[in-house]
C-alpha cells in the first residue's frame, strides 16, 4: 500500500519513558477513545480537534457494594436505575444506584449494587470495589460537536469513534466503531486501494 499519490496519516511515535522507541506510518487511523483523549492526540491544525474539544468531561465515583441503604426504603419501589437526591445536596453530580441483579442475570440472591456518586458512602463492610471514571457531559456544545463530527470523519485519513458520539452507552461505542469500520472500508474501495477485509457486521 505505497505510492506517491497516497496521502498518509501523520506518523505515530511511541515513547517508553523518556526514550523514543519507534515511529510508524499508517494509511488510516480510527481513534476509538474519549473525545478529550483524541483532542490531545490531534494536531492543532486538525479540524477535528476544534470539534472534539467542545465536549467536556465530568469525574465520577462508582462504588460496587451490597448496602441497600442506598436504595429506596420500600423494596417494591426498587428499579434497575434509582435516582438519589437530598435537599441539602451541594454537588452537581448526578447520584444513581444501579440494581445489578435486575440489569444482569447474576446467580446470587444478595442485592448487588453500583452507586454512581453516592450521596452517602456505603458502609465499609458492604463495599466490594471503588472505581473512578470520567464521563462526557452532553450539554449544548457537546450536541453541536456530535452534529458536526460527520464533516471531519476521514479528514487526513482519521476517523473518530466512541460512545461519546451518541448517548454514552457501551452499545453506542459499538455502533460508532462499526460505522467507522464501514466508512473506512468504503473509503478504500472508492480510492481503489481496498484491502482484503470482510464487511463489518
Amino acid at each position: 500500500m505505497s505510492g506517491n499519490a497516497r496521502v498518509r496519516v501523520c506518523g505515530v511515535q511511541t515513547h517508553t519513558g523518556a526514550a523514543q522507541a519507534f515511529e510508524d506510518h499508517y494509511d488510516a487511523v480510527v481513534m476509538a477513545c474519549h473525545s478529550d483523549q483524541a483532542s490531545q492526540l490531534l494536531q492543532e491544525t486538525s479540524p477535528a480537534k476544534k470539534i472534539v474539544s467542545k465536549i467536556r468531561y465530568q469525574k465520577n465515583l462508582a462504588v460496587l457494594h451490597t448496602d441497600t441503604a442506598l436504595m429506596p426504603k420500600r423494596q417494591a419501589a426498587w428499579a434497575a436505575w434509582n435516582y438519589l437526591h437530598t435537599h441539602d445536596q451541594a454537588s452537581s453530580n448526578v447520584s444513581v444506584t444501579y440494581w445489578m441483579n435486575r440489569l444482569q442475570p447474576l446467580p446470587v440472591q444478595t442485592p448487588v449494587l453500583v452507586s454512581l456518586n453516592p450521596i452517602a458512602p456505603p458502609r465499609p463492610e458492604h463495599i466490594l470495589q471503588s472505581m473512578h471514571y470520567a464521563h462526557p457531559i452532553f450539554d449544548g456544545p457537546a450536541i453541536q460537536a456530535q452534529r458536526e463530527l460527520s464533516s471531519v470523519q476521514g479528514h487526513a485519513g482519521i476517523w473518530l469513534a466512541g460512545a461519546w458520539t451518541r448517548y454514552g452507552f457501551h452499545e453506542d461505542g459499538f455502533q460508532s466503531g462499526t460505522q467507522a469500520a464501514r466508512d473506512l472500508r468504503h473509503h478504500f474501495v472508492k480510492s481503489g486501494h481496498a484491502p482484503a477485509l470482510p464487511n463489518p457486521a
